[in-house]
C-alpha cells in the first residue's frame, strides 16, 4: 500500500525544466495529476495487475516486442533510475547524470522467472520509496536544474516524468496489449 499523499504541493515544471522529449510524459501527468503528482492515479496500474493473467503476461502484441511483464518491469527500472536523479537534485548535486539505454535492462530483468504477485509488490515498494523521497525534501530543492543525458532538468520535472512515463506505458499496454 502506498503511503498517505505527500503533504506539499508540486506545481508542474515549466519547459525549461526538461528536455523537450520528455513533454509528452509532463503534460500526462499534467494532465492526469493537478497537484500530489506522485499519489494521484495509481489506479491505471492497479486495473491492469487486476485484469492480467499469468499467461497473458508473458505475452506480447507482436514478435520481438516486449512482454506485459517486460514492461512493467522496465516502468519499475525507469522509475527507479529517474527517482536516483531526482535524488541527487534533491539534495542539490548538480554533477551531470548519465542517460541510460533501456534496451539491455530487459533481458537482466528475469521477468519470465517473475510472477505478476512479485512485480505488483516491486512497483509499490518503489513507488512508496519515491514518495517518501519527494515527501522528505526541502520544497526550494525542487526546481534545482541539473543535467541528465546532456540536457537541463529538474526534480519536479522528474516528479511529473515518473507518473507520465507509466501512464504512457498503461496507454500502450490498453491499446496494444488489449488490456483496456
Amino acid at each position: 500500500m502506498l503511503p498517505n499523499p505527500l503533504p506539499m504541493k508540486i506545481p508542474a515544471p515549466t519547459p525549461e525544466e526538461y528536455a523537450p522529449f520528455y513533454a509528452r510524459y509532463v503534460e500526462t501527468a499534467r494532465n492526469r495529476h493537478c497537484d500530489e503528482v506522485l499519489n494521484a492515479d495509481v489506479q491505471p496500474l492497479e486495473d491492469v495487475f487486476d485484469r492480467l493473467t499469468e499467461s497473458a503476461a508473458d505475452g506480447a502484441y507482436a514478435p520481438g516486442k516486449w512482454t506485459v511483464k517486460e514492461v512493467l518491469i522496465h516502468c519499475i527500472d525507469a522509475e527507479r533510475i529517474f527517482a536516483a536523479r531526482a535524488l541527487r537534485l534533491l539534495r542539490g548535486d548538480a554533477s551531470p547524470l548519465p542517460g541510460y539505454d533501456q534496451d539491455p535492462y530487459v533481458p537482466a530483468s528475469r521477468s519470465d522467472l517473475r510472477t505478476l504477485a512479485d512485480i505488483r509488490a516491486e512497483w509499490a515498494s518503489v513507488r512508496a520509496a519515491t514518495v517518501s523521497l519527494f515527501r522528505y525534501s526541502p520544497p526550494e530543492n525542487l526546481t534545482f536544474i541539473g543535467t541528465a543525458d546532456g540536457s537541463p532538468v529538474s526534480a519536479r520535472a522528474l516528479a511529473y516524468i515518473i507518473p507520465g512515463h507509466y501512464l504512457h506505458h498503461i496507454e500502450v499496454l490498453n491499446r496494444k496489449y488489449g488490456l483496456g
